[in-house]
């Protein structure tokens, strides 16, 4: 049986599926889509019925009476995550200011300023929120 399916803003693919459900037919399309979904596991991966919003269910069996057409071919979507980077950022500034020694209430005044504001830049240059900044 032939099957059509769309992926983001590509053209409709068809490909012959030998399967008989859902989970069968996520694992033919992340082969035959091996360059874009290589790094999604099946379960980060979402089929959607042409024109509908339902979420195909991984054990629904698909027969003959399944369509699909160059038109109205089945959505593949994946869910957008972002590849985790973790970075480790040491700041240490022993200066004397103004020639006395600053306080600890102003010492941790200025590694939480520091802190926001790497978290800033980190947000802005890689538009990926941090969700987890240590103290």
């Amino acid at each position: 049986m032939n099957i059509w399916f769309k992926y983001r803003k590509g053209e409709p693919v068809e490909i012959s599926f030998k399967g008989n459900n859902v989970n069968a037919l996520k694992k033919q399309i992340k082969t035959e889509l091996k360059n874009q979904l290589g790094k999604f596991d099946i379960n980060q991966i979402t089929l959607r019925k042409p024109g509908e919003h339902k979420t195909l269910c991984a054990e629904m069996l698909i027969d003959e009476g399944f369509a699909t057409s160059y038109n109205e071919p089945v959505v593949v979507e994946t869910e957008n995550y972002l590849e985790m980077k973790t970075f480790h950022i040491q700041c240490y500034d022993n200066e004397v200011k103004n020639g006395s020694m600053w306080t600890q209430v102003e010492d941790v005044a200025l590694e939480d300023e520091t802190r926001l504001a790497v978290e800033n830049i980190v947000n802005k240059m890689l538009k990926s929120p941090v969700t987890d900044f240590p103290k």
